[in-house]
């Protein structure tokens, strides 16, 4: 079996690489992108089974990721976890419109990160199980 693929896509902060060093070292094949470009890019890319983005990243937000996203259907099959410490509420309300699968805020552990994510991953397998 592969390891799942974790595409997180967050601000340039020692939490945000302390996520990435957990998840890799648990396994996961993870990749760390700072700016909504590079986040475009690693969908395209890398194809990600779960995007981890903050919503205030740079060059972008997060509504631009997901509005690219959104209109590119070869970009749409992964799962959507948005984790924030906090933006502005109309920065949610526009990220509403998307289809977001979690929301976590911080500060989180990278345990419980990691423990969200398995979460969500099972959830998927067992929604793809039962739609066969």
């Amino acid at each position: 079996m592969t390891a799942s693929r974790i595409l997180l896509a967050g601000l340039s902060t020692s939490r945000w690489r302390s996520y990435h060093q957990h998840l890799r070292a648990a396994g996961f094949d993870c990749r760390l992108v700072f700016s909504g470009v590079e986040c475009v890019a690693a969908l395209r890319g890398f194809q990600p089974d779960v995007l981890v983005l903050d919503p205030n990243i740079a060059w972008g937000g997060g509504d631009g990721v997901l509005a690219v996203r959104d209109k590119q259907p070869e970009l749409r099959n992964n799962l959507v976890m948005i984790l924030t410490a906090g933006c502005e509420p109309s920065l949610l309300y526009r990220m509403s419109e998307y289809s977001i699968d979690d929301l976590v805020w911080q500060p989180v552990s990278a345990t419980h990160l990691q423990q969200r994510l398995e979460c969500l991953l099972s959830f998927q397998r067992v929604e793809a199980t039962v739609a066969c």
